[in-house]
């Protein structure tokens, strides 16, 4: 699970399976953390039985990886891919391409390409100040596998 961490709104907890909430008794599995931004966007939202049926559900970070293996992160937009349908619907329900997010994920780039120029004086307070900027956004997402040629 990546997040981006706000520090000036926190972070707040989500009950992964919102039809549980009103369970006076939570199972920590039900309970993570999660960013006000997204917590907020998924509300009380949850796959119907259709839906479900047809692979459409949130991924549970608790159980599955998520990152690297059913979401990648176009590295031209900075959009994320999914490339399951529940990796689909999870980047549609957390708006997770939202230009926030994509605006922050496109920050990220740019700065560690900057960060990546020979010349810089490391050690630098500056480089150092933008090093523990870049350490507080969004990790690195790995690009979508690259598929293999057609007839191959």
């Amino acid at each position: 699970m990546v997040h981006h961490y706000d520090e000036s709104k926190g972070l707040e907890v989500d009950h992964f399976d919102p039809r549980k909430k009103k369970l006076l008794i939570q199972e920590y599995s039900n309970l993570m953390p999660a960013t006000p931004r997204c917590n907020g966007r998924k509300s009380n939202i949850w796959p119907s039985p259709g839906e479900a049926a047809q692979g459409i559900r949130l991924i549970d970070p608790t159980k599955e990886k998520d990152y690297g293996t059913q979401i990648f992160e176009d590295p031209a937009t900075n959009r994320l891919v999914g490339t399951t349908p529940a990796a689909k619907y999870h980047i549609r329900v957390l708006g997770l391409n939202d230009e926030f997010f994509v605006r922050k994920r496109r920050d990220r780039t740019q700065m560690n390409l900057m960060m990546s120029i020979p010349y810089l004086m490391q050690g630098h307070p500056t480089v150092n100040k933008v090093q523990e900027q870049i350490e507080r956004m969004i990790p690195a997402i790995p690009p979508p596998p690259i598929a293999p040629p057609q007839g191959k």
